[in-house]
């Protein structure tokens, strides 16, 4: 086990994290408990899903978890290097993952900080309301769907993601499976409802 002593600061965002309460208003578990958590272990970028079991790695238990490969991250974003600190929580029958990456390893004391706030995040993504998160859109398909939401074409989405518009069609039908739809329509209204897709990834350096 790593033994943990704290600076200042880093004792401060743990004491901010364990004390920090629900807010009906922000996506899980809060913009202000990200940015805590971003300066305790460098996250370059964060986000959360809503996973059926069915869907989910089980091999992973729940708890505090370093991963070098996870399927809502771009990995071609965040280079070959990436690594991703993950807080797996059960919630009724889904699981909950809050995710943290950044290009290069997490270290076994910045894990071990994440498991000393990890019971004051699980309470915090239990809180949520589950229909509040997107179910298991990854992080292209919520730039597909983001870009559609604003009247873009799947020309135009492929062109300004760099990818083919056969590639955007795969995505766009992935998402309407995941969100229960069946039309570019009907999913910009599920964005329109779901304000979590649009702050799922939390991405850069917070001071």
């Amino acid at each position: 086990m790593t033994r943990l002593m704290l600076h200042e600061t880093e004792q401060a965002s743990v004491r901010a994290i364990i004390a920090a309460e629900p807010d009906p208003e922000a996506a899980p578990p809060g913009d202000v408990v990200l940015r805590h958590l971003a300066r305790l272990v460098g996250s370059q970028s964060s986000g959360v899903v809503l996973v059926d079991p069915g869907d989910a790695d089980l091999t992973l238990p729940l708890g505090v978890h370093r991963v070098g490969w996870y399927p809502h991250l771009d990995h071609d974003h965040h280079g070959p290097g990436a690594e991703v600190l993950l807080v797996r929580v059960r919630r009724g029958r889904h699981l909950v993952e809050l995710w943290m990456a950044r290009p290069d390893p997490f270290s076994a004391r910045e894990e071990a900080i994440v498991g000393l706030v990890a019971p004051a995040l699980e309470r915090l993504l239990r809180a949520h309301p589950a229909a509040a998160m997107p179910l298991s859109l990854t992080v292209q398909e919520r730039r597909v769907l983001r870009e559609v939401a604003v009247g873009r074409s799947n020309a135009e989405v492929a062109e300004r993601l760099f990818i083919a518009p056969c590639t955007v069609r795969k995505h766009l039908e992935n998402a309407y499976r995941k969100l229960g739809v069946t039309n570019r329509v009907a999913a910009v209204a599920a964005v329109g409802r779901d304000a979590e897709l649009h702050a799922v990834e939390r991405t850069g350096t917070f001071a």
